[in-house]
């Protein structure tokens, strides 16, 4: 959807700009990507990322076509060189996309274009992040390092301000893309601590904002359990995994991954009858809401509750409960994915 958008401001901004001034085959060229743009709408709307590709190269071949006079030839070779930038970084082929993001990161479109250098820096902004990470993934550190000073620094000047401030949707998901990355490399150093403030820096962010990215905010919620977990502050890692569980049914989906954090830092402190409590619980809103993937995620739930009731002594319910979660999923799939985080509870017991 944001890629959507911003090609929608970028073809306004082209029409806007180009009316009425262009020469003979400047026209020319502009028909021709007047018929791309809705070419390259379509592969976004179906994520056809190889047609995409090819129709973000051709408008490349069209932009180098263009006069050097034509206000349309900077909006061009930025939009081409980000989209390409960003579809390679989406791939994880992070060292072709940084030729691109860095040629869109150093256009002067903005000094041509004055009127458009706000949602310009917006943009840049994302590239200089999606850059830090990209240099980190291929070995670069210190070009990693200039990019996430430079991104600091832009999201520092964003969010200085009082708490309460309300902010606009576009400046909390850059901020959301920035802790993230900032997070992953952190944890990539074996820094967990500071993972772990960057991302407790973004969800104090959330926590004053009236509208968000529900989305987004599960997703900082688990890495905040996860880290949590790794730290074995196992109530710290329940107490965010049940807030992540709790947005996830908003959305009326049901996220095992988070459910599996959540017990397994149940089984960690021995509190199965509490784990058995809310899993009973979530076995409940998974039957409410039926959909496909949560039929799935009632398998995790029963094989859960079927080993937690064999820890508690209760071998009849366990083989209920192991036997319906059989009938969703393959028993020996089940034990692949879940059964390591029972074995040593399990073993403890006898």
């Amino acid at each position: 959807m944001k890629s959507i958008f911003l090609f929608s401001v970028f073809f306004l901004l082209f029409c806007l700009l180009c009316s009425g001034s262009e020469t003979l085959s400047d026209k020319e060229i502009q028909k021709k990507v007047n018929e791309l743009y809705g070419r390259i709408l379509e592969a976004d709307q179906q994520q056809d990322q190889e047609k995409l590709l090819e129709y973000l190269k051709r408008l490349l071949h069209y932009e180098k076509l263009l006069s050097d006079d034509s206000p349309y030839k900077s909006l061009a070779f930025f939009y081409a060189n980000q989209r390409i930038g960003a579809l390679k970084y989406e791939m994880r082929q992070y060292a072709e996309a940084i030729p691109f993001s860095e040629k869109a990161l150093n256009s002067d479109m903005d000094k041509k274009h004055p009127q458009a250098r706000e949602w310009l820096q917006e943009h840049k902004l994302d590239i200089c992040i999606a850059l830090m990470k990209s240099y980190h993934k291929t070995g670069n550190p210190e070009e990693r390092d200039r990019k996430w000073s430079r991104a600091k620094k832009l999201i520092e000047n964003q969010i200085m301000s009082s708490g309460e401030k309300q902010y606009p949707r576009r400046t909390v998901d850059s901020c959301y893309f920035f802790y993230v990355v900032e997070s992953e490399i952190y944890v990539d150093q074996g820094k967990n601590a500071k993972a772990l403030e960057s991302l407790l820096k973004m969800e104090q962010l959330y926590s004053t904002q009236a509208e968000y990215n529900i989305a987004a905010r599960k997703d900082i919620l688990f890495r905040i359990a996860w880290l949590y977990f790794l730290r074995q502050d196992w109530d710290k890692s329940i107490e965010y995994s049940k807030r992540a569980i709790q947005i996830y049914a908003r959305m009326d989906r049901f996220p095992d991954y988070v459910y599996v954090l959540l017990i397994r830092a149940y089984l960690q402190k021995r509190e199965y009858d509490t784990a058995l409590q809310e899993s009973a619980q979530y076995l409940q809103w998974c039957n409410l809401h039926s959909s496909k993937g949560n039929t799935l995620c009632k398998a995790d739930i029963y094989y859960c509750m079927g080993k937690l009731y064999l820890l508690s002594g209760e071998p009849e319910k366990s083989e209920f409960f192991l036997k319906s979660a059989s009938e969703i999923v393959p028993m020996q799939s089940l034990e692949k994915t879940l059964g390591a985080y029972f074995r040593i509870n399990l073993s403890q017991s006898k």
